[in-house]
C-alpha cells in the first residue's frame, strides 16, 4: 500500500509567536498552527482540557 504524505506550508511567524508566548516546543507550536489553534483560549483547552471541554458521547448516532 502506497501512502502519500501531505505537508502543510508552515506559518513561521505564528509558530514563533506560539513558542515565545506559551513556551512550546517547535513541533507542538507547528502542529497547533497547522490546526488553526492559535488563540489563548483554544490553546488552553487543547493542552489542558476539563471534562466540560469534551463532547457528549451520547450525541453520536446509535448511542444509548
Amino acid at each position: 500500500m502506497n501512502k502519500k504524505w501531505e505537508l502543510f506550508d508552515v506559518d513561521n511567524i505564528t509558530v514563533e509567536k506560539l513558542k515565545k508566548e506559551f513556551g512550546l516546543p517547535d513541533l507542538l507550536a507547528t502542529c497547533l498552527s497547522n490546526r488553526g489553534i492559535t488563540n489563548h483560549e483554544d490553546i488552553q483547552i487543547f493542552l489542558k482540557p476539563t471534562r466540560n471541554d469534551f463532547h457528549d458521547p451520547f450525541q453520536m448516532p446509535d448511542m444509548r
